[in-house]
């Protein structure tokens, strides 16, 4: 007899670990879920941003280049014009 007196008792701590557990291990996987999604999107984000960066830099070089080719010519050009060979990379202008 003494277990069927604690069977509806028993019932009722389950019962209220349960109410404690099921949400909890909810609480867990939907946060869990949310942690991937957003590191997801900042994985995706800081590649976009690499890649702008890049595109930046490349552009930055290129101007350096065409720069530099630029006075370059107008270097050579002008030394045509006066008749003389160009000094040695290096040497003074």
């Amino acid at each position: 007899m003494p277990n069927r007196d604690r069977a509806p008792l028993r019932f009722l701590k389950l019962t209220v670990a349960a109410c404690f557990v099921v949400p909890l291990l909810l609480f867990l996987y939907v946060a869990a879920l949310e942690w991937r999604s957003a590191s997801r999107q900042a994985d995706e984000r800081l590649e976009t941003n690499l890649n702008i960066l890049q595109e930046h830099a490349l552009k930055v070089l290129e101007t350096i280049e065409r720069s530099i080719a630029a006075v370059s010519y107008t270097h050579l050009d002008v030394y045509k014009r006066q008749g003389r060979s160009c000094p040695a990379p290096g040497g003074r202008l």
